[in-house]
């Protein structure tokens, strides 16, 4: 008898969920309108990011004209003057190339600090079209 009782309720677990499984599948004019939506979202992200972009270039842009600008300061015209020993000229150019390697670690962060550049969105995925129905016969 207990065995019965566990033949029987194993059936009826068995068949429950194979009802439970199954989900009615999402009709072509509800996929077309959700595609509908998806693809304003898009136009309104797409309009976004090329704002957000557009801006970001101008940051990086004007942090790449302040560092030629430090460049050209440090390295300058030569000052007229007095001739310079070879020690000298060597210690000029030692300043000269630590000015530019720290004028590019600046550089380098500020853009650092901007963040990462904006990502574009992604499109849309298209809908499935319905598929014909095997009942047609062809003529």
């Amino acid at each position: 008898m207990a065995l019965a009782a566990l033949v029987t309720a194993t059936a009826m677990s068995s068949i429950s969920t194979s009802y439970a499984d199954a989900e009615p599948s999402p009709t072509p004019a509800a996929s077309l309108a959700d595609y509908k939506i998806a693809v304003e979202k898009y136009k309104v992200d797409l309009r976004l990011f090329k704002v957000n972009e557009r801006l970001y270039r101008e940051k990086v842009q004007q942090i790449n004209e302040e560092f030629i600008g430090a460049i050209g300061k440090v390295v300058g015209k030569p000052k007229p003057g007095t001739p310079k020993t070879q020690s000298q000229k060597l210690d000029e150019v030692k300043a000269k190339r630590s000015a530019g390697l720290n004028a590019a670690i600046a550089r380098d962060e500020a853009i650092r600090a901007l963040g990462e550049p904006p990502k574009p969105p992604t499109p849309p995925a298209k809908p499935i079209k319905a598929e014909k129905s095997a009942n047609r016969v062809n003529r």
